[in-house]
């Protein structure tokens, strides 16, 4: 019953999407849609579905809110939804980070965009319970002197220059003058959530001519202004509203305009007349708070005064069905998860240390309370310091490979392991590359000399291997209001591992690492670095569990994901969705795919998951003594007549049809056998999705010659028993079904690609149109056909694609540039 129920609202949230988007310029209809998203938000399997299409809703509110009447009901959907789960919140937080560093503003202009993204990304990423800030809130108002960030003249950074400068929303914008302020055309930003502010001294910037001054560092990105004011006076009350701003959200039931700077000033004078001003964050605690301890007072002494308790939300927090949303983001850490990593030396637990229960669960007589209730604000600054402190350590892994980029090739390997070791991994810190249903990993460490650098000619790509701690229990149980099983050390450790994929062994084929660091089994010589990139994954656990001393704790496994700096990893995240959809949609007993996870943490950063069993079909041709696919099962497997081989000739002949229909709909191309892997019990699967509807290699010559539907050698053919065969026909008849699966799903599809493809810099919708896009894959998902049609005339294409010229073509035009084997 629970899961038909969870199927029914995970296709409510499926249609609420289709009407929205299609009825978004009717009167009304993206209101009602809004509405109904949240209430449906609270049902089982609603929530996975939400962050399935959480790229689509966030694109819209993003990129096309000003195209859409009524797009304020949506925007409050995503911001209540990421109130709810701290782990969709940071999904959401990444795509609106991403938006802002693609669209940082120019000297002359701040287009709407900008402003859209200022305004959710302080809203989602403050968790602060309150709704929707007015737009029209300023806390602070004036002129300043200012130099450094945000231009793009060549001296001008370095010249000191008059603007007007405002705080609104905890956002610092600044404008040629008073006249553009009030005609709203900012010529920067800078977002106060994710900023620090440093005082003559810190970090070398010693004031020269002016004085009163003060620098504010963007620590995502690392960009700085630098302030002068008139006078000590004025100095002090901009570097009050600032570090205020900085430190934590404006708390529950209180509004922004409601700071008297006069109180804040009186309040805060004994620590701004120290040498230094700083929000410190530190890893260690998880914290993100002032120098100073007495903003807690001031918050909640004019809470007091307007006549709201500390810590309540205002009636405009409270949602149409918002009070149980508003409940849901109160509970969405337990206590002791927050206690335990907020302060380190607070002893809790096994269970506590976890996760622990909702945090009711004391006052209701649950197992995992412990210790009485917080206060919600103090709930919230907990959930709030969770999620920056995870925001920040995936941030610092991305800048890590975008230091590495800019040594010299045969330094690199040498630098990372210092580098990692300098890195502070936040307690309770979980492995990003997870959905909200999977389960809940959480970090323990990098292990030594494990991690390795890939040197390519653009790139600097790291794999990274981690020590976790796998749980029972999933990532939304530790996110959203969820009872947790008991956490037993026997059970713990029962759940198998979230399998991990290498998909980006095309980087690693490439790749020449440089030599470097040590690190063997107990009691057996060290390994070699290359020999460590060879090691197969149950060998490489085998050995690190003999040797960690964390290995004794129930659930402990090894991960890995791949860093990437310099490279737009959007659209590979795009094209992921829709194999992921193609997962739910495709007969099961008749196809296989192998979805990944990759997370865009800006326009040029990212994360990809690993897979560990599995090799590239250009690395297994170039071994030494192989003939041919069939060949290697054979060798793998047994005899052709053995279950063992008739096992894997299935996975391979399931994975295949999967594939050869994912790439005809997204005319995925440059399917070289570098970006073709076979993992270790058959399963055949792509990686690197740069190329796809439409967009080709070479300036579209590629896709002249790589013109075959899909790729289907005489290798494959002949693994599979040849045409005629049994296995043939089932690999025909999964190819067949799963394409009239997509025609019976085409409005899903067509909606998705055109959502994501209306106002998108993707290089396949810069490439070609949106609108041819959409009209050629209207034709190859038979839109207006009979499902007897579709059935006939994709036998047809099967036999076009088999063996088809173009796909030897393209082999041989591959080995010949990048010699891949063929």
């Amino acid at each position: 019953m629970a899961a038909a129920a969870g199927s029914g609202a995970a296709a409510a949230v499926e249609a609420e999407l289709l009407s929205l988007w299609r009825d978004r310029r009717e009167p009304g209809a993206i209101s009602g849609a809004g509405d109904r998203l949240i209430a449906l938000a609270n049902k089982p399997g609603a929530l996975d579905t939400i962050e399935f299409l959480l790229p689509q809703f966030a694109h819209i509110l993003i990129h096309l809110s000003d195209d859409i009447p009524e797009a304020e009901s949506l925007e409050t959907f995503v911001l209540a939804v990421s109130q709810m789960s701290t782990h969709i919140a940071l999904q959401f937080f990444w795509a609106v980070y991403t938006a802002l560093e693609e669209n940082a503003p120019k000297p002359s202009d701040m287009d709407a965009l900008m402003s859209q993204c200022v305004k959710v990304a302080v809203q989602s990423s403050s968790h602060d319970g309150r709704g929707l800030a007015r737009e029209d809130t300023v806390v602070l108002k004036g002129f300043l002197r200012k130099r450094g960030g945000g231009t793009t003249t060549k001296y001008s950074r370095h010249k000191w220059t008059q603007r007007w400068v405002v705080i609104k929303d905890r956002m610092l914008l600044y404008y040629s003058s008073q006249k553009a302020f009030e005609a709203n055309r900012p010529r920067g930003s800078m977002q106060l959530a994710i900023a620090e502010l440093l005082q003559p001294g810190d970090g070398g910037h010693e004031p020269r001519e002016a004085r009163h001054y003060f620098v504010l560092r963007d620590r995502q990105s690392g960009m700085r202004m630098e302030f002068c004011a008139p006078s000590e006076e004025v100095a002090l009350q901009w570097m009050t509203v600032v570090n205020i701003a900085i430190a934590m959200p404006t708390p529950p039931g209180l509004d922004a305009s409601q700071l008297r700077l006069d109180q804040l000033q009186q309040q805060l004078q004994p620590s701004l007349s120290t040498p230094r001003l700083s929000a410190q964050h530190s890893y260690e605690s998880g914290s993100s708070f002032m120098c100073c301890n007495s903003g807690d007072a001031v918050t909640d002494s004019a809470s007091a005064a307007d006549g709201a308790a500390p810590g309540s939300a205002p009636p405009s927090a409270r949602l149409t069905d918002g009070e149980c949303i508003r409940k849901s983001f109160a509970s969405a850490v337990s206590q002791s998860f927050a206690a335990a990593y907020s302060n380190p030396a607070t002893p809790v637990p096994p269970r506590a240390a976890a996760a622990g229960g909702p945090l009711d669960s004391a006052a209701e007589g649950g197992k995992g309370g412990v210790g009485p209730l917080l206060q919600e604000g103090e709930r919230q600054r907990m959930v709030y310091s969770f999620f920056t402190a995870q925001r920040d350590f995936l941030r610092s892994l991305t800048n890590l490979a975008e230091t590495l980029r800019h040594l010299a090739a045969d330094e690199r390997q040498e630098a990372l392991q210092p580098k990692l070791d300098a890195l502070p991994v936040p307690q309770m810190a979980y492995f990003p590359l997870s959905s909200s249903s999977e389960p809940l990993r959480t970090i323990l460490a990098f292990p030594r000399h494990e991690s390795f650098v890939f040197n390519t000619k653009a790139r600097c790509p790291i794999l990274t291997v981690l020590e976790v701690q796998q749980h029972r229990y999933s990532v939304a149980d530790c996110c959203t209001i969820r009872d947790l099983p008991d956490d037993d050390s026997d059970e713990s450790s029962s759940q198998p591992a979230v399998p991990a994929v290498d998909a980006a062994a095309g980087d690693a084929a490439a790749g020449d690492a440089a030599a470097g660091a040590e690190g063997g089994a107990e009691g057996g010589a060290p390994l070699t670095l290359s020999q460590k990139k060879k090691e197969l994954w149950d060998a490489k656990e085998a050995r690190l569990r003999a040797t960690s001393e964390r290995a004794g704790m129930p659930g402990w496994c090894l991960a890995s994901l791949i860093i990437k700096s310099n490279d737009d990893l959007r659209q590979e995240v795009f094209i992921m969705q829709l194999i992921r959809l193609f997962v739910k949609i495709f007969p099961p007993e008749l196809t296989w795919l192998r979805p990944y996870h990759i997370q865009a943490t800006g326009p040029d950063t990212g994360l990809i998951e690993t897979i560990t069993s599995a090799e590239d079909l250009d690395r297994l041709k170039k071994t030494a003594g192989y003939t041919s696919l069939r060949a290697l099962f054979v060798q793998r497997y047994g005899p052709p007549d053995s279950d063992g081989f008739l096992a894997a000739q299935s996975r391979f002949i399931k994975s295949l049809a999967g594939y050869s229909v994912v790439m005809w709909l997204l005319l995925l191309r440059d399917r070289h056998n570098g970006n073709l892997m076979i993992d270790s019990l058959g399963h055949f699967f792509h990686i690197d999705f740069g190329f796809c509807l439409g967009h080709s290699t070479g300036k579209q010559i590629g896709g002249v010659i790589e013109s075959a539907p899909w790729k289907l050698t005489a290798e494959y053919v002949a693994l599979m028993g040849g045409v005629g065969s049994a296995g043939y026909e089932a690999y025909a008849q999964g190819c067949v079904e799963a394409m009239v699966a997509a025609h019976r799903h085409a409005d899903v599809i067509l909606t998705m690609v055109e959502i994501a493809g209306t106002g998108s810099r993707y290089p396949c919708f810069q490439q070609t149109p949106l609108r041819k896009v959409l009209a050629r894959l209207r034709k190859r998902l038979y839109v207006g056909h009979t499902e007897a049609q579709v059935r006939d005339e994709f036998k047809r294409v099967i036999e076009t694609a088999r063996e088809h010229k173009g796909t030897y073509y393209y082999d041989y035009f591959q080995k010949l540039q990048q010699g891949y084997a063929v």
